[in-house]
Order: C-alpha cells, then sequence, then structure tokens
C-alpha cells in the first residue's frame, strides 16, 4: 500500500473526531496565540492518536476490507424512510456481501464493522448484541424477545434506524402471499 494511502487512512481516523473538522481561528494583525494554542493542542490530540493500543489493529482491518465491494444501498429505508413497513414484523439482514464484525469496546459499548464501514453504538445490552450478531436475519419481534427492558422508540428504532441508514442492515421486503392476486 503507498505511502499517500496510509497517511489518507490516518487523516480519515482523525477526521472522525469533531476537534479536527473544525476551522482554525483567524489571525489578528500580528497575534497568533488563539492559533498557536489550538496548533498545540491538535498535536497533543495527534501524538495521543498515534499512541492508542488499537490503532494498528485498526488499520489492519482497513487493510482487509479494502477490496471488498461497496454496502449496497436500500432506497428508501437507507436514506430513513421506511424502515419498519411491517412494524414488528419487519425484517432485517444483514449484508450478504461482507463479514459483519462485532467488537466490544466496553459495558454496551460495541464497534461494528462491515467492510469499510465502521460505526460505534452506544448502550447496547450484551444480550441483545450477542443475539443481533448472531443472527443472519431477524424481526422487531425478535428484538423484543431478546430485550423485552427496551423501549422501541427509544431505544430499539433509533439502533435498527442507524444500522439501516449506514447501510449495515437491510429492510426485507415483505413477502407477498401466493394466494393474494391483484
Amino acid at each position: 500500500m503507498p505511502n499517500r494511502t496510509r497517511l489518507a487512512w490516518l487523516i480519515g481516523d482523525l477526521q472522525k473526531k469533531a476537534e479536527w473538522r473544525q476551522s482554525l481561528p483567524a489571525m489578528v494583525g500580528d497575534n497568533t496565540e488563539a492559533l498557536e494554542q489550538q496548533l498545540t493542542q491538535l498535536r497533543q490530540q495527534l501524538i495521543e492518536s498515534l499512541h492508542q493500543p488499537d490503532l494498528l489493529q485498526r488499520y489492519i482491518d482497513a487493510l482487509a476490507y479494502r477490496d471488498h465491494p461497496s454496502l449496497l444501498v436500500n432506497l428508501p429505508s437507507q436514506m430513513g424512510s421506511d424502515i419498519f413497513p411491517d412494524l414488528f414484523s419487519t425484517r432485517f439482514a444483514w449484508s450478504q456481501l461482507h463479514h459483519i464484525r462485532l467488537n466490544q469496546l466496553g459495558e454496551e459499548y460495541y464497534r461494528v464493522q462491515a467492510g469499510s464501514k465502521q460505526i460505534e453504538l452506544k448502550g447496547i445490552p450484551q444480550t441483545l448484541a450477542e443475539n443481533l450478531w448472531r443472527q443472519a436475519e431477524f424481526s422487531l419481534s425478535d428484538i423484543a424477545n431478546w430485550a423485552p427492558e427496551l423501549d422501541f422508540e427509544g431505544d430499539i428504532a433509533p439502533l435498527i434506524t442507524r444500522l439501516v441508514t449506514e447501510g449495515i442492515l437491510q429492510v426485507k421486503p415483505a413477502s407477498v402471499s401466493p394466494y393474494l392476486h391483484s
């Protein structure tokens, strides 16, 4: 992998943090104090980022997935529309083109990776995480059975919506009964 690509990966990793996307302060005349202060903070954050224990593994993971095809686009659900067309009977499936990888980062805190796409999720009970990623396909009813303590609107819907809009989870079309005729 060329050096430019390795550096691009590091830049992309840093850009996930808000402070790396913010504009630098404007200089007022010859006064560079605010600019120097922010650049010093960014330099320190860069040094800390380079010393993260999981940095090498995340880069190796990115290399392993770089040649995989992109995640499929699943419209209109991936745009946040019609994600639950059959309410609790709505079925979901993980991307068939990618191995879905789940890493627990802490209590109820996970990193999900599918291809080069990586997202972090907080507030996911361990039993729900274990059941979700063990199934190739599941419904909202299944989730309600696995985690009855969770609220649909406050916990389950936002989780599923994020996974769908990120393209990691696909909404399965409702099966049409062979007995229905138009």
